[in-house]
């Protein structure tokens, strides 16, 4: 989890925004930024833990605020479902 979001809803969000922007068109290349944004997520996550990064509630609040505005404008359930399962 980063600040409350847990990390595959954040890669995918983040897949899916490429998409839309046109960076990311085929499904290859969608696996690929799937596999390098979790590396990178695992490794924030990681420099998190160690340096024991505290933010803010608020910061943690505006955050998550960002990620639900994004997810809802995008109309992007398919992490929401994967995460429940």
């Amino acid at each position: 989890m980063i600040y409350g979001i847990t990390l595959p809803a954040v890669v995918g969000l983040l897949v899916e925004i490429l998409k839309k922007v046109g960076i990311v068109s085929t499904g290859d290349q969608a696996r690929l930024a799937n596999i390098v944004l979790s590396g990178l997520g695992a490794i924030v996550v990681s420099l998190i833990a160690e340096f024991d990064v505290e933010i803010p509630v608020l910061a943690v609040v505006i955050l998550e605020a960002v990620y639900s505005v994004v997810a809802s404008a995008l109309g992007y359930t398919a992490v929401e479902a994967a995460v429940s399962k």
